[in-house]
């Protein structure tokens, strides 16, 4: 049975200097990775001392003060994890999400196409490690926004299980190897693990000195709105990621604690 823990520290630093703001669990998460369904209390239960109306699952966004890292306390273990990404995007999944979100199949078209910038970062990467040839797409999903997938390499690692388009291959945890990528891209995937730390350690295990690792996290709007002192009160994480990453501190300390303990 899926279960969770509850964090205690910061997941990037490991500080214990955390503040605690109210909040709800995504339902779709809640639904489909834990088996959470909202609940309505009506008058005929006759609950003393409960208001009626919807009950949601309640949990906390969690602020370190060290590093201004923001995430969800609640943190899923390996078959929560399953559940939610089992599928990704497939019929069952954007059924369900655009039952609590509705219009969320049609944005889900959209994406299905790819990201529009891809050229932009294979140009960045190109500018700082020339003559790429074999890529691993670590969490790429589908392989349609792995970089240089028309002129090199390319595999893909990701639990969702879904079908890679043609020029990628997918690989198996057991056939990851140590050393041969020229590039591992972790791109848009950092946010949405419950451990963050423990997933770069991970990926740094199959780095030499001659690999390239290109990371992209999500530039969150609140914090290009309100800059790197900006607080979540009266607010909560929302869609499927679990943490909340910023340019500056959160992802170097998260960096350099993994690189610290591998």
């Amino acid at each position: 049975m899926a279960s969770i823990h509850i964090a205690d520290r910061c997941l990037c630093c490991g500080g214990e200097q955390l503040s605690a703001f109210p909040a709800v669990l995504m339902p779709f998460v809640a639904h489909r990775a834990l088996g959470w369904q909202p609940v309505r209390i009506a008058e005929d239960w006759q609950m003393a001392h409960l208001q009626t109306g919807i009950a949601y699952s309640v949990c906390n966004t969690l602020y370190c003060r060290d590093c201004h890292f923001v995430f969800l306390d609640m943190r899923f273990d390996g078959e929560a994890m399953a559940n939610l990404y089992r599928d990704y995007r497939g019929d069952e999944y954007v059924a369900l999400r655009d039952h609590y979100e509705p219009g969320y199949a049609q944005r889900n078209a959209g994406l299905l196409d790819g990201m529009g910038y891809v050229d932009k970062v294979e140009d960045f990467i190109g500018g700082v490690a020339p003559g790429i040839a074999t890529v691993l797409d670590y969490g790429g999903d589908t392989g349609i926004n792995s970089p240089f997938r028309h002129r090199a390499e390319v595999f893909v690692y990701d639990i969702s299980g879904c079908e890679v388009v043609d020029g990628a291959r997918r690989l198996s945890r057991d056939e990851l190897r140590r050393g041969a990528y020229d590039l591992i891209v972790l791109s848009n995937v950092l946010e949405h693990d419950p451990d963050p730390e423990r997933l770069l350690r991970e990926v740094c295990r199959y780095m030499d000195g001659g690999t390239h690792l290109y990371l992209e996290v999500p530039a969150e709007q609140l914090f290009m709105r309100f800059g790197e002192g900006w607080t979540p009160r009266g607010t909560s994480i929302i869609g499927t990621s679990t943490s909340t990453f910023s340019p500056g501190r959160r992802c170097s300390a998260c960096w350099r604690g993994a690189a610290w303990r591998r």
